[in-house]
């Protein structure tokens, strides 16, 4: 486990962070496959409904209003997981260089 657990760690976060980030994005059909309410609301701490699903319900609306937001919600989507996406990808980077830094400095000293 002390060779194991650490050589894969780094591939156990990066899956774990794209794994969030996809489950974001692919929020609507499993909402919509369990009834998932649409509700909007202003104040803080009362539910709203799901980003994904947002963008299902107001696309097809004829208010050019609500569309506008269908942008702007899936830009924020895209945003969050380029985010996330990007920080597996230097998360991972930083770990398999300090990998490589300590494994030259055991073949060194051996």
């Amino acid at each position: 486990m002390k060779i194991v657990l650490p050589s894969a760690l780094t591939g156990i976060v990066t899956g774990v962070i794209l794994a969030i980030s996809r489950a974001i994005g692919e929020t609507a059909p499993v909402l919509l496959v369990i009834a998932g309410g649409f509700t909007n609301s202003w104040k803080p701490l009362s539910p709203v409904s799901a980003m994904p699903l947002a963008i299902y319900e107001n696309a097809k609306s004829e208010w050019p209003s609500q569309r506008a937001q269908v942008w702007g919600i899936a830009l924020v989507l895209v945003i969050f997981v380029f985010i996330l996406s990007l920080t597996a990808r230097i998360w991972a980077s930083r770990s398999s260089r300090l990998e490589i830094s300590y494994g030259t400095g055991d073949k060194s000293n051996g």
